[in-house]
């Protein structure tokens, strides 16, 4: 990581350059952000922070938790992020799980979940005036990002992101993409994920890109979408289906050129997206959104490149990116197969009761996709794990049904994914109660206010169902795929 901060090597002629700005005009150059930094950096050695130490951060996006999150990358601790304004359920289960030693917060209300015995810092968005920079530290190499993946089945698994190798991945997609410092990303996807904290943050600072931090997005940023583009001097922006599809909506009566107002690059890979969509939107918008494959635990696997034709095919995800490897487990009688990556940006282990459980990096890691490789094409035709990817946002099913039953132990709930135009993929959630239950519609009413409250909207279903039975099979499983029948889906509540 010689160019971390791109305070030296080849970037180092870019510490007066513009790092990142905000739309009410604040910005600060390489060299002032390095500064805020290290000045972060002495209040966590302030608060006796320690090297490998695991810190939570309940982050809103903005430059003051930009520099939140790259003096945790520069110091080496152990950083979880949260959405703004959690729920109660939500920042009781990280806490649980995670048992960090400071939480840092821009959100006051947290300050008031006095029960947790550890120490909350309420951080103001706003940079302080005058700092005193008494040191420059170093950087270390053993930070790393904890984050929720699917694992290979669709359970629920703790992994750990070396930062150093988000660094490198970031760098080696910069250079096949040919992005270099002179331009401008759009930040508007939520800190508390991989898509704004990798794709839209740490990815273009390794190529000396200026980024744009804006709110996370929200319907009304439609409207002045465009624009923004415009006025901002954009030139890459990363899409989700459902703002890919909003703008297909909005515009639908005009055609845009984007390519005329700035805009050189769009990528989209945090979800499904049709293959029809995006050349609907190339029509519309004259730029064709670049599709990529991958996971949290080998960031890119695979991406459509703008100047290599071949590699933007129906059906497929782009081209193999150089230094991975894959190899296809196939089935009998079948070209498809697991999916398995070795890659040097594979993620470092599991993350269990505060401890790093490495694994074995000389291994192909199987990704739980079922697809084939042609030609250095990567196509995906199926998931072996039960996951839900709504707007980028993954939702992992079996972990949703078991947090619900702590609203009663005994109801019995499943959370179906279906198709959405909007989101790529949403879900629906089914409700058996049991026979007991004399006031059925009074419970039915305290459970959908109750499931309101504790969870944040990204994780709300389309619909809720009540339904008598489950259809089940001989040995007593749900079959989950039968109720998208219409028989169940009668009682909707």
């Amino acid at each position: 990581m010689k160019d971390f901060f791109l305070a030296n090597g080849k970037y180092s002629n870019l510490k007066d350059k513009i790092f990142l700005k905000e739309l009410d005009g604040i910005s600060l150059t390489f060299d002032e952000f390095n500064k805020y930094v290290d000045y972060q950096i002495s209040i966590f050695k302030k608060y006796k922070l320690k090297e490998k130490d695991p810190i939570l951060l309940i982050c809103s996006n903005s430059i003051r938790c930009s520099v939140i999150i790259f003096a945790s990358i520069k110091y080496g601790l152990r950083l979880i992020t949260l959405t703004s304004n959690p729920t109660n359920l939500e920042l009781s289960d990280t806490m649980d799980e995670f048992k960090p030693k400071m939480v840092l917060t821009t959100d006051k209300s947290t300050l008031r979940n006095s029960k947790f015995k550890i120490k909350f810092l309420y951080i103001k968005n706003a940079l302080p005036k005058k700092i005193k920079i008494k040191k420059t530290f170093k950087i270390s190499n053993k930070g790393y990002l904890i984050v929720k993946s699917s694992g290979t089945t669709g359970l629920g698994k703790n992994i750990c992101i070396s930062f150093k190798k988000l660094w490198a991945s970031g760098e080696n997609f910069c250079k096949i993409h040919s992005i270099s410092y002179n331009n401008v990303f759009w930040n508007y996807l939520p800190f508390s994920y991989l898509g704004g904290l990798f794709n839209l943050l740490i990815l273009p600072a390794t190529s000396g890109s200026t980024i744009l931090i804006d709110k996370s997005f929200n319907s009304t940023m439609l409207l002045s979408f465009i624009s923004t583009i415009k006025n901002f001097q954009i030139t890459h922006i990363w899409l989700v289906p459902s703002i890919l599809r909003s703008l297909l909506i909005l515009h639908k009566h005009t055609k845009i050129d984007l390519k005329q107002i700035g805009l050189k690059q769009i990528f989209v890979g945090t979800a499904p997206l049709n293959f029809e969509l995006k050349k609907e939107f190339e029509k519309k918008f004259g730029l064709f959104p670049l599709e990529n494959y991958g996971l949290s635990e080998t960031t890119f696997i695979s991406s459509e490149l703008l100047e290599d034709k071949k590699s933007i095919r129906k059906g497929f995800l782009g081209k193999k990116l150089n230094k991975v490897k894959i190899k296809i487990l196939k089935d009998k009688n079948s070209e498809f197969g697991e999916i398995l990556v070795k890659t040097p940006f594979l993620f470092e282990g599991y993350y269990y009761q505060g401890k790093l459980k490495k694994i074995n990096k000389n291994l192909f890691f199987p990704t739980g996709d079922i697809g084939l490789i042609k030609n250095n094409l990567i196509q995906v035709k199926s998931r072996k794990k039960n996951i839900i990817k709504k707007g980028g946002i993954m939702i992992l099913p079996e972990e949703l049904e078991n947090k619900v039953k702590k609203f009663d132990k005994l109801i019995e709930v499943v959370c179906l994914k279906k198709d959405s135009y909007l989101y790529g993929e949403s879900f629906d959630i089914f409700i058996k109660l049991t026979s007991e239950d004399n006031k059925p519609n009074q419970k039915l009413k305290k459970f959908k206010n109750w499931y309101y409250t504790c969870f944040s909207k990204l994780f709300w279903p389309d619909s809720f169902y009540l339904v008598k039975n489950f259809p089940i099979t001989s040995s007593g499983k749900i079959e989950k795929y039968k109720l998208n029948n219409k028989k169940f889906k009668r009682h909707e509540f």
